[in-house]
């Protein structure tokens, strides 16, 4: 046993919580916001395909 005592281990144990705590809380945070864009892009590529050939089109009789 170390001699930091009840209280010292307590207190290591809660920072280590809290550590634990804030991480957990920024991975939900960022595959929250990576799924939204994954989503946005998969919303978004249909209709940039669509005027990337239309202006391939229109450009063709140049």
């Amino acid at each position: 046993m170390s001699g930091k005592g009840f209280l010292g281990n307590m207190t290591e144990n809660l920072q280590a919580d809290c550590v634990q705590s804030r991480q957990a809380g920024f991975i939900q945070r960022f595959l929250s916001i990576t799924h939204q864009i994954v989503t946005v892009k998969a919303e978004i590529s249909p209709t940039i395909l669509q005027t990337k050939q239309e202006m391939r089109f229109y450009f063709s009789f140049f």
